[in-house]
């Protein structure tokens, strides 16, 4: 017996290793059928990670190879989550086993295709086979997917989307590539198979030096209307390199992780300008620094709005505005009243008046009165000679030279007295009451400390509005856009 020992044993390992590797095999062929964007059925395989499902045509493919690419993109599943707060939306085609999934596909509307906020994301045929032969072969990753993670991860084209030529949505996916490589601490893949990944990134960085040396160049006539460099990349990746200089110098990871969580809690932006204001609040915010001057220094368009709310945010004045209202006398002269409180190192008020809302004059300052906690009444008396629409402001500046800008008031010039509105009980837990409005004539807003608009009730008949539902905080009650009280709800 002892003879057929040493040719029994191998034997049996040599089966036992055939067996675990049928084994791993079959688990690498199960078929996963999978309805494609255009709306096509295949029959795929399926490889399963935890947060993402591989789906390929061929049910061959290197195991090892497989699970290191599923690894990595578990990893950047989890890296934009990460810097989100949140998880795309779940697409029933595209979200199976509760993995979102990674389709190789004939053809889809580009090299790659992801859903925007949903999950989901398709390669070509030709990418995702030169993907797997990358990391086979060199264990080098192509960026292709990382980008589209980028379209997975998309929340905020209402704060951040430029109204006409947009170049954020998919410059943020730009970037983010970059980032969630670096993070997973991956090797790139040349750049459509010929560039070296890190002369792709240099190049991209360097964008923002070659905008800034050439001084005939500015956000109006780049960003603003979709174009890059000229003779060079495109805008999504001049915005890029803006990126990838806050990132740098403001922070590192940590100015990524958070500026879009930041940008996410941004009022929604009605204009191109207010989401321009948008990254500009989030951006500085996320790097804990006001950045404003540093955007003006690139030449972008940063509105009052937005460095009075950076100023308030960073350099908050010592001194409250309670009230601001306005009224009409005698057909031409414009009657303007503010309350403070909690003065300190305040030097004064100057007034601006504006017949657009948007150009502003100076039409008087009136000086502190002193400086302690008691409320304090000032007035202010603009004759503007004939009747008409007349917008107004405060600009509050304290000793040492900072300011920052009140709501806007409007008044309607007319030949008739204002009527006295009040509000109270001010601390407000949940009724707060109007006296002296009309109740079939009226317009109130209720806005939040950022300026961002809460609720509008139109001709409401009873005098008094609950604010129970919102939380504790700062709140401002505009009145027919001449009338602003400052509430305190408990």
């Amino acid at each position: 017996m002892k003879t057929y020992l040493p040719v029994k044993l191998p034997v049996r390992k040599i089966l036992v290793a055939i067996f675990l590797l049928f084994i791993s095999i079959c688990k690498a062929q199960t078929p996963q059928s999978y309805t494609a964007i255009d709306g096509t059925l295949y029959n795929l395989y399926k490889w399963e990670g935890n947060k993402v499902m591989l789906l390929s045509s061929s049910s061959t493919l290197d195991q090892t190879t497989m699970t290191n690419w599923l690894q990595k993109m578990d990893e950047t599943y989890n890296y934009y989550a990460l810097c989100t707060g949140k998880e795309p939306s779940f697409w029933p085609p595209t979200y199976i086993n509760n993995k979102s999934t990674i389709a190789q596909v004939p053809s889809t509307c580009g090299a790659g295709c992801g859903y925007l906020g949903f999950t989901g994301i398709e390669m070509q045929t030709t990418y995702f086979n030169n993907t797997y032969n990358f990391i086979l072969g060199n264990n080098q990753y192509d960026q292709e997917v990382f980008y589209e993670f980028g379209r997975n991860f998309w929340f905020y084209s209402p704060q951040l989307a430029y109204k006409s030529n947009d170049p954020i949505v998919t410059g943020y996916a730009v970037f983010m590539r970059f980032m969630s490589m670096e993070y997973i601490g991956v090797n790139g893949a040349p750049f459509n198979g010929s560039l070296p990944f890190t002369d792709f990134q240099t190049q991209i960085k360097a964008l923002l030096n070659t905008y800034l040396n050439n001084t005939s160049l500015n956000w109006n006539n780049t960003l603003g209307v979709g174009q890059g460099v000229p003779n060079n990349w495109g805008a999504t990746d001049l915005f890029a390199s803006f990126c990838f200089y806050l990132k740098e110098n403001y922070g590192g990871q940590n100015w990524v992780q958070n500026v879009w969580r930041y940008a996410g809690l941004r009022p929604d932006a009605a204009t191109t300008q207010d989401a321009v204001d948008n990254f500009i609040v989030a951006s500085s915010q996320a790097a804990n620094s006001n950045l404003s001057d540093l955007f003006t220094s690139w030449r972008w368009p940063v509105s009052t709005k937005a460095v009075s709310e950076l100023n308030a945010i960073f350099n908050p004045l010592p001194v409250k505005i309670v009230s601001f209202t306005g009224k009409s006398l005698q057909c031409n002269y414009n009657v303007l009243e503010w309350k403070t409180a909690d003065e300190s190192n305040n030097k004064g008020c100057e007034v601006q008046r504006s017949k657009d809302r948007t150009s502003f004059e100076k039409v008087g300052f009136v000086f502190a009165k002193n400086n302690n906690a008691n409320i304090q009444q000032y007035n202010f008396e603009d004759k503007v000679g004939v009747s008409g629409n007349y917008f107004y402001r405060l600009k509050q500046i304290d000793i040492d030279g900072n300011y920052v800008y009140s709501v806007t008031i409007k008044i309607e010039s007319a030949c008739e007295g204002a009527t006295v509105i009040n509000v109270y009980p001010n601390p407000v837990k949940q009724l707060l009451h109007i006296d002296g409005i009309r109740t079939n004539s009226n317009t109130i807003k209720l806005v939040g400390s950022l300026g961002n608009t809460l609720a509008v009730w139109r001709n409401k008949n009873e005098a008094s509005i609950d604010l129970s539902r919102y939380p504790s905080g700062i709140y401002f009650l505009i009145i027919n856009e001449n009338t602003v009280f400052r509430v305190l709800k408990e």
